[in-house]
């Protein structure tokens, strides 16, 4: 079972359809998103991860595998 901000991870993902570290900083205050998607993917869950681009730079963006 997550704890904490892994579960606010798993909640903003749910929610939204995916997460970056910038909206990890911006809404969930906290600028550890990596690692708490390595514990979520350590407890079970499916998470994709995608190389997005952008005229800043890149960037991954984290979403959560729900089953059909």
């Amino acid at each position: 079972m997550p704890t904490g901000n892994e579960l606010k991870v798993l909640e903003y993902m749910q929610t939204h359809r995916y997460i970056t570290v910038l909206d990890a900083i911006k809404h969930l205050h906290t600028t550890e998103l990596r690692a708490y998607i390595a514990r979520l993917r350590k407890r079970g869950y499916k998470i994709n991860d995608e190389w997005r681009k952008n005229k800043y730079g890149e960037y991954k963006r984290y979403s959560l595998v729900t089953e059909k």
